[in-house]
């Protein structure tokens, strides 16, 4: 964790926070109007079942600026060899907070199978951008929230909305 008291043009020293992650990338955004952080990121311990696997996409909320962090949403947690579930970017639009990652299979061209239903990177529809929505309303009333597993995960009806917000946002920052 880093800190800037002068809107970004210095920042302190970095300190180690207490969420464990494999050295993946993880987004972190603050929640209005409560000014709480929130944080996406991979929460996978290496094990003998799934090597070179990115898994357990959690969703994390600090009250005291990033010194202390509470797990609020496991987004997916699948554990099957070759799995990358990863890549979290999160966007809040009114009282929802969007998580958007990328979930694939790194077996493409490495499958030796005859069949390509076996090859998990050739055959799942369970691949590509995922889109979830957590309802922050729910983040004072339960103490943990989780997130069913989708295989047909669809985007939301309103993702064209989500995406112009989402650029216009950006924009706005990069001015």
């Amino acid at each position: 964790r880093s800190v800037s008291h002068n809107q970004g043009r210095s920042w302190s020293a970095p300190e180690s926070i207490n969420a464990p992650n494999p050295n993946t990338k993880f987004h972190v955004t603050r929640i209005q109007p409560s000014g709480w952080l929130a944080m996406a990121f991979n929460d996978h311990r290496r094990n003998q079942f799934c090597k070179a696997c990115r898994t357990h996409l959690h969703l994390a909320v600090s009250k005291d600026e990033g010194v202390s962090w509470r797990y609020v949403a496991h987004v997916e947690r699948e554990e099957e060899a070759g799995v990358r579930i990863h890549y979290p970017t999160l966007l809040q639009v009114d009282h929802f907070l969007y998580v958007v990652y990328s979930r694939f299979y790194l077996d493409l061209g490495r499958c030796k199978s005859v069949k390509p239903q076996a090859c998990k990177g050739l055959a799942s529809s369970n691949q590509g951008i995922k889109v979830a929505k957590i309802d922050l309303l729910l983040l004072t009333t339960l103490p943990q929230l989780y997130l069913p597993p989708d295989p047909k995960r669809r985007d939301p009806p309103n993702m064209q909305f989500l995406m112009d917000h989402f650029v216009h946002e950006e924009a706005f920052r990069i001015k």
